[in-house]
């Protein structure tokens, strides 16, 4: 079997070379008009002036020469025992074969000698693998010598404990590895646009997604400020109204003592939020508690803003108040029905005198 001489000057049309020299071009002689006229042109230095090729002899063909026998080339599992392999063909030979996985995903071909990098999508099923595998080797070192009764409860803990820890460290590096991987696979030589654009995106979703989760952790992170207002702003008061009490007595319509006297005297005691009284009609005084103080007037306490408010009956307004803490201090309602008492934690005898209306 023969093949066309690459030294020729030229090839013919049936496919082989024309058996002349390529610097003299068949002639034999080198040299300019100058040379001429000197006396003669000088004998080519490459065929010494025979005028052929010096590669083929003339012929224009040569012995075809067998490629290099890849012994592993067709060998259906990884032939290397304790390495890690994967079946590829060459970029540039275009053989198939079995390449050593080097750092990075980088295949060497040791035939033709060229190297590159395996695809962004092959470098991460191979981390996945591999992660598997860290999981697998934990796992028989968390199992290994254990016998016994009971042993297959070890055995299992020891499994799921092998596999939790392979996969939760190597994983995780392996995941860090690949935009790493994507962004030197840029720099190879014979690069194809579709290699290109694959290790692109993938550099792309790896920092869009440092991106958010940056944002996200100083989003957490941040004071949170109230609408600001501006400078000189004075909002306008909101109506007094009765406070509302965060543990209500009795919110009931309350009833005047009975036989409706000409006025009634409560004395509450708000201290520590504990409610109680005393009721006091015509000299006579009657102790009431926390569920029967409601009946002879509204009471309540708010114990966010530290405010006892009390309400006399219907047809009765506050004719007096008094207190035996002197930092108290009462605002009688609008309607003159009712006494809101700030401070109400500190408070101690509040005598509240509801004085029937004429």
């Amino acid at each position: 079997m023969t093949q066309r001489c690459p030294d020729c000057a030229s090839i013919k049309v049936s496919g082989g070379g024309n058996g002349k020299c390529s610097a003299c071009h068949g002639g034999g002689k080198v040299g300019t008009i100058a040379d001429d006229i000197a006396g003669g042109k000088r004998n080519c230095e490459r065929c010494h002036g025979t005028g052929q090729c010096r590669t083929c002899g003339g012929t224009g063909v040569l012995a075809a020469v067998a490629p290099p026998k890849r012994p592993h080339a067709d060998e259906d599992i990884n032939p290397f025992d304790d390495k890690v392999a994967i079946r590829r063909v060459c970029p540039k030979c275009g053989a198939l074969d079995w390449f050593e996985w080097k750092f990075l995903g980088r295949l060497t071909d040791p035939i033709c000698g060229h190297s590159w990098y395996v695809g962004p999508g092959t470098y991460a099923v191979m981390q996945i693998r591999a992660a598997f595998a860290a999981g697998g080797k934990g796992a028989k070192y968390f199992t290994s010598g254990v016998s016994g009764e009971g042993a297959w409860i070890a055995k299992g803990m020891g499994w799921f404990m092998g596999v939790l820890l392979g996969l939760g460290i190597r994983l995780e590096f392996g995941l860090l590895m690949i935009p790493i991987q994507a962004f030197a696979g840029l720099f190879q030589a014979k690069r194809n646009v579709s290699d290109i654009v694959t290790r692109v995106f993938v550099l792309a979703a790896t920092l869009a997604g440092l991106g958010t989760l940056t944002y996200q952790v100083q989003h957490a992170s941040r004071p949170q400020f109230g609408t600001s207002q501006p400078v000189g702003f004075v909002p306008t008061p909101a109506p007094k109204v009765a406070p509302t009490s965060s543990a209500p007595i009795n919110q009931a319509t309350s009833t005047p003592p009975s036989g409706q006297p000409a006025s009634f005297t409560l004395a509450v005691n708000a201290l520590n939020g504990d409610f109680s009284g005393v009721l006091t009609v015509n000299g006579q005084t009657t102790a009431v508690d926390r569920d029967t103080i409601g009946q002879y007037a509204l009471v309540s306490f708010n114990s966010v803003k530290d405010i006892l408010w009390c309400k006399c009956p219907q047809g009765y307004i506050v004719s007096s108040s008094s207190s035996s803490t002197g930092n108290n201090v009462a605002v009688v309602g609008n309607d003159t029905d009712n006494i809101e008492i700030n401070n109400a934690l500190q408070l101690n005898n509040l005598t509240v005198t509801c004085t029937r209306a004429n």
